[in-house]
């Protein structure tokens, strides 16, 4: 039984020292001078790293076949699960393929290449024609460059200028003509010719469905009330009851004394942060929030302020349908001093 042991003990370090090396991560992006550390397994002594630099030029089709010239790089250190190695100065800007070499056997990676983690559409998951498509990641964007998409899809290829180009985030626009379907998603960060393209992720475009939306105004009669709360929620009430809709306050400061709720579906919009505005008095008991929702709402255009307070904004967080709660251009001055 022993015997059997120590072989196996003696296999699994074979095993070990000769195993092909693999590439889990590293650090990009990297200019010329600067250190690419690498993370795997596989590597240590007699592991040798060789460099190229992609050719700037036409953006083309998304390919990783080009030509590189590769030359030995600087190892500035190895270990058995990471090697450091430099880019030298006298490279360009751009992507690098870089190749480590052990006696086990070899692996390539690119640096600088895009890389997409997630994508998001302005339906969320999906996209609509003349809606947007951001995508998050790494190395998006070489500097001094701007980002590129391009789709594949229905009606074949084409190439979408970002409008907002960063280093790990990019958007674009989608053509209002953009035919609905599934389509391949590539981000290219600006330099590297065909291959400073990323791999594919997957957009499905459908067509933007928009609902009729049901309107509740506050009349301008109501704004000089002492408390307008009930007058506000049984509007708010009544857009929960029809399936949703918005409560629109014109512009004027709307006195409350109580806490609102906000239906689902129900979005309670002003008329400008700097033109609505609620207010809740001074008092000793304050209700438990100023507004509240369990999800699916929105508050929208308007500035909140209290003195005394509990909880400012609620909505559940616990619950399966928790979530989908919209707050936008709301100025919030909450403040008991």
């Amino acid at each position: 039984m022993k015997r059997i042991f120590i072989l196996l003990c003696c296999l699994l370090h074979a095993a070990a020292a000769g195993a092909v090396p693999t590439v889990l991560w590293w650090s990009d992006p990297v200019k010329p001078g600067e250190t690419v550390l690498v993370f795997g397994d596989g590597f240590g002594k007699g592991t040798t790293v060789t460099l190229g630099s992609m050719a700037n030029g036409n953006l083309g089709r998304p390919s990783l076949t080009g030509k590189v010239h590769e030359s030995p790089a600087q190892i500035l250190e190895t270990r058995p699960k990471s090697v450091k190695f430099l880019v030298p100065a006298s490279f360009p800007r751009g992507v690098y393929h870089a190749t480590l070499r052990s006696p086990s056997g070899m692996v390539g990676l690119w640096v600088n290449r895009p890389q997409i983690i997630w994508v998001q559409g302005n339906l969320g998951r999906e996209a609509s024609p003349g809606g947007f498509v951001r995508a998050m990641g790494r190395a998006l964007t070489s500097p001094g460059c701007k980002a590129s998409f391009m789709l594949e899809g229905p009606g074949g290829a084409r190439t979408l200028a970002c409008r907002r180009s960063e280093l790990f985030t990019v958007e674009a626009q989608l053509p209002a003509t953009l035919a609905p379907g599934s389509y391949r998603l590539y981000v290219h960060c600006g330099s590297g010719g065909n291959s400073g393209w990323s791999d594919a992720a997957s957009l499905n475009v459908m067509p933007l469905q928009k609902p009729a939306v049901r309107r509740f105004t506050i009349q301008p009669d109501t704004i000089d009330r002492i408390d307008t709360t009930s007058i506000i929620q049984n509007a708010l009430d009544k857009a929960g009851e029809m399936g949703g809709g918005e409560v629109l306050l014109v512009r004027g400061r709307y006195a409350l004394k109580g806490m609102l709720q906000i239906p689902r579906g129900v979005t309670l919009r002003g008329a400008g942060r700097e033109l609505t505005a609620l207010c809740w008095g001074d008092t000793l008991s304050p209700p438990d929030a100023l507004i509240t929702g369990k999800d699916h709402f929105g508050i929208c255009d308007m500035a909140l302020y209290s003195y005394t307070w509990k909880h400012g904004i609620v909505s559940d967080i616990n619950k399966p349908t928790a979530g989908h709660v919209l707050i936008r251009n709301v100025r919030v001055r909450i403040n008991p001093y």
